[in-house]
């Protein structure tokens, strides 16, 4: 039987990161202002006249770079999994995807619920691909490859939990979820 299960998990802003969009969208606003105003006036009624078009291409600059950093903090994440492939990807602003990690299930060492006390130091290559605050975090750590051990936390849902299920080996299912 084949499985396959996808799960996109919005990573929430922290009261830091929505200041800083809205501070983008103000000094934006108030930069084209002085773009728009002060530049034509600059060059009105002068010889250079010509160049009267630079302040507004400098403008439409603006706007296109506050567009890019406005949507940099919004971040989700996509979880796949495969016939025991599991792919993490990080997708920012809804347009921009990069895949994070791609690993098979038989390759897990370990796969548990998250805590604070799990040492993420130990591991040469961390990813964490869930919200910090949520109750239902788990990770895996995956046999040392190129990068050597990893650890990679997640925040499945209950359909994307029982397809991991499936597809970890036995030990590990019994060491996690007992003998049920």
């Amino acid at each position: 039987m084949d499985i396959f299960n996808e799960q996109l998990v919005l990573r929430k802003k922290s009261p830091v990161e929505s200041a800083f969009k809205y501070g983008v969208f103000a000094c934006a606003a108030l930069l084209i202002f002085i773009l728009v105003v002060f530049g034509s006036l600059f060059f009105m009624g002068k010889a250079y006249a010509v160049f009267v078009f630079v302040p507004y291409m400098a403008a439409v600059g603006v706007y296109y770079l506050a567009k890019k950093w406005y949507g940099a903090l919004d971040i989700e994440f996509e979880y796949s999994l495969t016939n025991g492939q599991f792919d993490v990807d990080k997708i920012i602003n809804r347009s921009d995807r990069s895949r994070m990690i791609t690993f098979e299930c038989k390759d897990i060492d370990t796969f548990a619920k998250y805590d604070s006390s799990v040492k993420v130091d130990l591991y040469n290559t961390r990813i964490f691909a869930a919200n910090a605050d949520s109750e239902n975090l788990y990770y895996f750590v995956i046999k040392a490859n190129e990068s050597g051990k990893t650890i990679v936390v997640i925040e499945p849902n209950e359909k994307m939990l029982e397809g991991i299920k499936r597809s970890i080996p036995r030990n590990i299912y019994f060491d996690v979820f007992g003998r049920n």
